[in-house]
């Protein structure tokens, strides 16, 4: 048995570095999206994800996009071996066949939904932007600063036994 759950941490944006974090990809200032993760507290009583810099966070709640700025303490998704992690595309009917134990967790919302940690493209697919995946009785969705989608990656820890 392996535990999967060493390959990363959360990082206060206080004292986080670039070369430390798992990039989502670009957003639309151009900047490297990391995956950045809010406290209960201060999103609604939960703990989700959203797009972060060191600086910023922006989580989607309730089809709107709360920023909490740097005077807020956030953390954001880290890893020593990025390597160990890979985006993989699915949607909202596709996601049932993903092998559920290799799913990054993103946190958990009021109502006890657990959430995975996604992202969405925009613009083409040039900018990806993380956010929260999340699944209801109708499927599971990524929500994100552009709103709610049913195609998108999700962020999984790479399958060992696959070379």
């Amino acid at each position: 048995m392996f535990s999967f759950f060493t390959d990363y941490y959360w990082k206060p944006n206080a004292v986080f570095e670039e070369k430390e974090g798992l990039s989502a990809g670009t957003n639309p200032a151009g900047s490297t999206a990391f995956v950045g993760q809010v406290s209960a507290q201060l999103a609604s009583n939960r703990l989700d994800v959203g797009e972060a810099t060191k600086k910023e966070i922006n989580i989607p709640i309730d089809f709107r996009t709360i920023s909490y700025h740097e005077s807020k303490f956030f953390t954001i998704l880290s890893s020593a071996n990025p390597e160990k992690f890979e985006w993989v595309n699915t949607t909202t009917d596709s996601f049932a066949m993903l092998d559920k134990s290799r799913l990054v967790p993103g946190g958990q919302l009021a109502n006890g939904t657990k959430t995975m940690i996604g992202r969405g493209t925009y613009f083409g697919g040039m900018i990806y932007m993380p956010g929260s995946v999340r699944s209801y009785g109708k499927g599971t969705y990524l929500y994100y600063t552009f709103g709610a989608e049913t195609e998108f990656s999700v962020l999984m820890f790479k399958d060992p036994e696959k070379k």
